[in-house]
């Protein structure tokens, strides 16, 4: 969970010189503002002829209808201002939380003004000769780096940067590019991004800017194979892999460059697939394209970029050209660490991993997810896609936690793409149901093409994590109204399945030997101590997926991923009964948030100031009388005492469940380790 800085007083959005808008307010001003238009035109209209129809004059409802055009005129404006705050930038202190961002009024031209001005700029940076050579400054370089300055004030206004790029004319791209080689290394990303990122504001919004039609037609040729060379493409591809650009027109320059034959590869590609990956419609649309389902398919669409899929999910075909596609783009993009992070970055944005929410993924986005989950330990893959299948992974963490769970009704089944369980089927963690259904093994399998790599599991955990957090108000509401432990002990159950897997998965790729993963415990401590690392019980970083990590390790530390074992406190970690206790404290701190009140609040050194629990790592360094005080603390609120819904004895039970079924899925997931079904 991310933590809300601190704003110091008069800083961010409390300084009295901060102006700022609310997106979603604007947006429904906006809204109003057109119906008010619409409503004074429509109701002019009506007066109008009520007073012809009395042969009276109809000059007096002039200032009215001005009213109700100046409105509709606004809208334009209006709409530039919410493009222009919810671009993506910076975080600004204080903003987390809110919906304010910072606006300033004064950056806002007029539509005149800004083709104006960005004709202006477009010129002076086509007067530019980069290959001029000048005893003092201002050189080529600083010229250059000037102007993308000034347009990257400008970026987010489609009549500037459309009369920007036309002024370039249609060779324009090219010469952008040329001019991006000359700038040092440390400004060429951000100058990248600001054209990038220009040029899409221009293809969205300034197709109306005179002369930058033949700009996009350019660009549009180039990528289509029907004119301009390798310089071209690459120029182009280099632009497009910054900014938000219209999802049909994107995917129609993209999917001539996935299919197999193509012969766009490099970093042209790697800026292809990257620019699909910051558009996930888009994505899906120029792999549909690109796919060729069938002899006859239906042309995709936006909306259906994998052509008409069944209304339920269990008629869906296999699609196996789908798979057959991607792991041929895989082959193609696999040698070269930077297209292959970017082919990681095209799945996870098709998956809807960018774009949608765990629990709530469409059907062409799940459609397209299950393909690659239950296909991609097929595929021979470069570390760099791993991270993005572990994005995948976390996505879709209620379809794994499913597939993991060894007490389902489904856990002999193969995987399916049906809902699952079914609507009308018992859910056994409450409410939980998933887009499609993947088998333990699968489940196994998918998670071999991540979890050896310490920074994908952490991207997998964070989706756990926002899982757990988001779940667990259910079962826990359930359970209050059930009177039971039932719907506590099936998540708490099913979590230890999936952190089961999750470190079989790991160990069978970094096959630490028999010493090291004999049981579940002894592949968290080789996994700890190898590669994530137990720092001295410092600040966490507010990256670290905390409650999932305090959970499954036992150790309610916080832990960075790629230390050295050197660092590790080994005391803490080698101790079976500081794991044992970790888990109940975490366990009982989700507890208490869920509203399960204890009966004797925490005191003495269990305490903090504020008379609440403190936090494990503070309790464990006064030692045995910390130790003590916990262990005391949960039997006076009930545990050992019969009631299973005391917040003592609930606690224990659920850290049991979950470790007991980590182990159980650990083993399983051992029993699945046959060189054939993994990814090595």
């Amino acid at each position: 969970m991310t933590e809300t800085p601190s704003v110091p007083p008069g800083t961010g959005p409390l300084a009295p010189e901060f102006s700022g808008i609310d997106p979603a307010l604007m947006n429904g001003f906006i809204t109003e503002l057109e119906r008010a238009g619409q409503v004074i035109a429509e109701q002019a209209e009506n007066i109008r002829r009520e007073l012809a129809a009395v042969d009276l004059p109809a000059a007096g409802l002039a200032p009215i209808r001005e009213i109700g055009g100046w409105a509709e005129q606004q809208v334009p404006r209006l709409r530039q201002r919410v493009a222009t705050i919810t671009a993506p930038g910076p975080e600004i202190p204080g903003m987390i939380g809110t919906g304010l961002r910072p606006y300033q009024e004064a950056s806002l031209l007029s539509p005149a003004e800004a083709r104006r001005q960005g004709t202006e700029l477009g010129e002076r940076f086509a007067a530019i000769d980069p290959d001029e050579f000048r005893f003092a400054g201002p050189y080529a370089s600083e010229k250059i780096a000037a102007v993308f300055e000034e347009l990257k004030a400008h970026r987010h206004d489609a009549g500037f940067t459309a009369a920007f790029f036309a002024a370039l004319g249609p060779a324009g791209i090219r010469r952008v590019d040329a001019a991006l080689r000359r700038l040092p290394d440390d400004e060429r990303s951000d100058a990248l991004r600001t054209a990038g990122t220009a040029f899409a504001t221009a293809v969205g919004g300034g197709a109306e800017v005179p002369g930058f039609a033949a700009v996009m037609k350019a660009a549009e040729k180039a990528m289509t194979g029907t004119a301009g060379d390798a310089e071209d493409v690459e120029a182009v591809a280099a632009l497009l892999s910054h900014g938000d650009y219209p999802d049909a027109w994107l995917a129609g320059l993209a999917a001539p460059a996935l299919r197999s034959g193509s012969r766009i590869g490099g970093s042209a590609l790697a800026g292809l697939l990257n620019a699909l990956g910051n558009n996930p419609a888009a994505a899906r649309l120029a792999i549909g394209s690109a796919a060729r389902f069938g002899p006859d398919p239906d042309p995709p669409t936006v909306a259906l970029p994998f052509g008409r899929l069944q209304g339920s999910p269990e008629k869906w075909d296999d699609r196996p050209e789908l798979a057959a596609f991607l792991k041929d783009l895989n082959e193609r993009t696999m040698g070269i660490p930077e297209t292959a992070g970017a082919f990681g970055r095209l799945l996870a944005a098709a998956s809807g991993a960018y774009d949608e929410q765990d629990g709530k993924h469409g059907q062409e986005a799940a459609f397209f997810a299950y393909t690659v989950m239950t296909e991609a330990d097929g595929w021979r893959l470069n570390d760099a896609t791993r991270i993005h299948l572990a994005e995948i992974a976390g996505s879709y963490a209620t379809e794994i936690t499913l597939g993991a769970n060894l007490n389902d009704a489904d856990v002999a089944k193969d995987s399916a793409m049906r809902t699952t369980p079914g609507l009308f089927e018992w859910t056994p963690p409450p409410g939980l149901r998933g887009a499609f259904r993947l088998s333990p093994e699968d489940t196994f399998r998918f998670m071999t093409t991540f979890a050896g790599d310490a920074d994908a599991r952490l991207r997998f955990d964070q989706g756990m994590d926002a899982f757990l957090h988001r779940v667990l108000p259910q079962a826990a509401s359930a359970a209050r109204s059930s009177g039971t432990p039932v719907p506590l002990d099936n998540l708490f159950t099913a979590l230890g399945n999936v952190r089961g897997t999750e470190v079989a998965a790991a160990v069978r790729v970094l096959k630490p030997g028999d010493e090291g993963s004999e049981t579940a415990e002894d592949a968290e401590s080789f996994l700890a101590g190898g590669v994530m690392g137990v720092v001295g019980l410092l600040s966490p970083f507010s990256a670290i997926p905390r409650t999932w990590t305090a959970l499954s390790t036992g150790v309610s530390g916080y832990y960075t991923y790629g230390r050295g074992p050197e660092e590790q406190v080994k005391k803490l970690l080698e101790s079976d009964e500081a794991k044992t206790l970790g888990r109940r404290h975490e366990t009982v701190r989700l507890l208490i948030e869920q509203g399960f009140v204890p009966k004797v609040p925490p005191a003495g050194a269990i305490a903090d100031p504020k008379g609440g629990l403190r936090p494990f790592e503070e309790i464990l360094k006064q030692g045995t009388a910390g130790v003590k005080a916990l262990d005391q603390w949960l039997v006076d609120n009930g545990l050992g005492k019969g009631d299973l819904l005391s917040l003592g004895e609930m606690t224990a039970r659920q850290a049991k469940n979950f470790n007991g079924a980590s182990g159980e899925s650990y083993t399983r997931g051992r029993s699945h380790a046959d060189p054939q079904v993994t990814t090595d």
